[in-house]
C-alpha cells in the first residue's frame, strides 16, 4: 500500500526490511492493546473519567509521533495509541455501566462496541481513496490523521460534556 511506499522511500529501507518492519508496526498495535488491556483495571481506579483523559493525552501523543519517519518513533506511537485505545475501551464500557440504570445497561451498553466497529470502518473506507498510483502523494496524511482528530475530540469531550464520575465509582 501507499503508506508502505511512503516509508520505503524516506526511511530507505530495502524490500527486505519494507516486510519486516511493516509487519512489526502492524503488530504494535496490537502489541499495545493487549499491554493496555492488562494495565487498564489498575489504570481506571484512578477514576473512569480521569483515566480516559489520560489516556486520550496518550493517544493523542501516540497519533502525533507516527508522523515523524524514524521507525522506533513509529513503532512507539503505534503501541502507545493501542494502549491508550485499551484504556479507553475499558472506561467507557465502565462509566456505561456504572452511570446507566441497571434496565439500560443492556440496551446501551453495545455503544462501546459500535464505535470501535465505526472507527475501524471509517479508517478503513478513507484506505481506499487513498492514491495508490503516486508515492509521493501527502493523500496518506488524511488516513494517518484520523485517530489524531479522535483523539482531540474525546479528549475534549471529555473535559468539557462529561464533567462528572459515574456514582457507581464515588461509592
Amino acid at each position: 500500500d501507499e503508506l508502505s511506499e511512503t516509508y520505503k522511500m524516506h526511511l530507505n529501507w530495502t524490500a527486505k526490511e519494507q516486510e519486516d518492519n511493516i509487519t512489526l508496526l502492524t503488530c504494535a498495535s496490537a502489541l499495545g492493546l493487549m499491554l493496555g488491556s492488562l494495565a487498564a483495571s489498575s489504570i481506571v481506579q484512578i477514576g473512569r473519567r480521569k483515566a480516559i483523559i489520560l489516556a486520550s493525552v496518550v493517544a493523542l501523543v501516540g497519533g502525533i509521533i507516527q508522523f515523524f519517519f524514524n521507525f522506533w518513533l513509529i513503532f512507539a506511537g503505534k503501541i502507545m495509541y493501542g494502549a491508550a485505545a485499551a484504556v479507553m475501551l475499558t472506561g467507557c464500557a465502565l462509566y456505561l455501566s456504572e452511570t446507566l440504570p441497571m434496565d439500560k445497561v443492556g440496551s446501551h451498553g453495545f455503544a462501546v462496541n459500535l464505535g470501535v466497529t465505526l472507527g475501524i470502518s471509517v479508517v478503513l473506507n478513507l484506505g481506499i481513496a487513498v492514491s495508490k498510483d503516486n508515492v509521493e502523494s501527502k493523500s496518506w496524511l488524511l488516513v494517518a490523521f484520523v485517530p489524531v482528530v479522535g483523539a482531540i475530540l474525546n479528549c475534549l469531550l471529555w473535559l468539557f460534556c462529561f464533567k462528572n464520575e459515574p456514582i457507581g465509582y464515588c461509592i
